[in-house]
């Protein structure tokens, strides 16, 4: 139990000064009671190329390459469970907060975690179901995005089912296109995945390439990306938009398909 418990710690592969304090003790029973107290200082995280963060699995594990430095944890460990007490960490000009608690007797655990101007890099492919995890690839070697990002993410796990809620809000971003970098700047509005469903809400974004207005762009409903679902639906309005935009051949592309975007 304790090895699955803190399993997604060893998957970040912590590095750095640790404190800690053992106490052992003995009930009523004449049982024998431990706990641990332990504080990471100035610690780095250097994830494991085989650790990932499994959105489908009953692990919770880290994301490969999300690597972290100035992270101080505390962290308490005995005989009803784990609890991350808090946890803080730079990803350049970002940062994560986060705490958590996971309880042995009842196999029920929470975490929440939140991130802010964060920056966009390929660890976030891990957060794609399986089934679409190829073409999310497919259109990140095609588009090579970046940006920064603030976002909420929320872990449950109950016995053998875990789930993952996460709550971002985009800054801005960019990718390549046919003429170059088209930019993203958000005006208002988040983005939710939840259940297998990317869920939209009131998202408003200017898109630019070249410092050109491109089009604005207003999108609200949900999007299913596992095989499996309620259907549901994405509206999107489209304004002051050039025809010959290269934002406008993608998103032909990814609507009508290819062959309507090349004519």
């Amino acid at each position: 139990m304790l090895a699955e418990a803190v399993k997604p710690v060893l998957a970040m592969g912590l590095v750095g000064r640790l404190d800690y304090v053992v106490r052992i003790r003995t009930d009523e029973e004449g049982d024998a009671l431990f706990d641990v107290a332990g504080d990471l200082i100035d610690g780095r995280t250097l994830p494991h190329e085989d650790s990932r963060f499994g959105v489908d699995e009953a692990d919770f594990l880290w994301p490969r390459g999300f690597s972290l430095s100035e992270v101080d944890a505390n962290l308490t460990i005995d005989d009803d469970g784990v609890e991350l007490v808090s946890f803080t960490g730079r990803r350049g000009e970002g940062g994560i907060r986060a705490r958590g608690h996971y309880d042995f007797e009842l196999e029920r655990g929470r975490g929440i975690a939140r991130l802010r101007n964060m920056d966009v890099g390929e660890y976030l492919l891990d957060l794609i179901a399986p089934g679409s995890q190829a073409e999310a690839r497919r259109l990140w070697e095609r588009w090579n995005p970046t940006g920064r990002f603030n976002a909420d993410l929320g872990w449950s796990r109950r016995r053998s089912e875990t789930g993952l809620d996460i709550t971002a809000e985009p800054l801005w971003a960019e990718i390549d296109t046919t003429s170059g970098r088209t930019r993203l700047e958000r005006e208002r509005g988040r983005l939710r995945f939840h259940e297998g469903w990317l869920e939209i809400d009131g998202l408003a974004a200017e898109l630019s390439t070249d410092d050109r207005l491109d089009a604005a762009v207003r999108l609200d409903g949900g999007y299913g990306y596992e095989e499996e679902g309620t259907h549901r639906r994405l509206s999107g309005v489209v304004d002051t938009a050039v025809f010959e935009a290269p934002v406008m051949e993608e998103v032909l592309r990814m609507t009508a398909g290819e062959a309507v975007a090349d004519w």
